[in-house]
């Protein structure tokens, strides 16, 4: 299983791969925001100059009974903060834990490809569901 760090080395490396149709803009790690720092933090903007700024919060698993609570932490986290969209990132995101972040309005990437973004007027979504990072027994 890859470590938080891990993780986030290959988001740095992976992020524009990730999201091919976005400009992504100047990646910042730890991102201290209004108070309340973040794993990552960038804007993104689309073809037609749509613009917003994602922040990033990276969790080593997330299976769903782990989504509910990690979803609740980081919608309180961004209360009262403007123009920003919630986006966690991990290794691999199953159907159901991605239903649930989708369901509470929060944003996904992981490594194996699996995207979700929803706010004005973009959508995004890519799905894979075979996990590439299964650890044989």
């Amino acid at each position: 299983m890859l470590e938080a760090r891990e993780i986030k080395q290959r988001i740095l490396r992976e992020i524009p791969s990730l999201l091919p149709n976005l400009i992504v803009g100047k990646i910042e790690v730890n991102k201290r925001f209004y108070g309340k720092i973040f794993d990552l933090a960038f804007r993104i903007k689309t073809q037609n100059r749509r613009e917003r700024f994602l922040v990033c919060e990276i969790k080593q698993f997330l299976q769903p009974r782990m989504a509910r609570e990690a979803s609740a932490r980081f919608k309180e986290k961004i209360t009262n903060l403007d123009r920003v969209y919630p986006v966690l990132i991990t290794t691999f995101l199953g159907e159901r834990t991605r239903e649930i972040f989708k369901k509470e309005g929060i944003g996904y990437l992981d490594l194996a490809g699996n995207c979700f973004l929803k706010f004005n007027n973009i959508y995004i979504e890519k799905i894979v569901n075979k996990n590439p990072f299964v650890e044989e027994k």
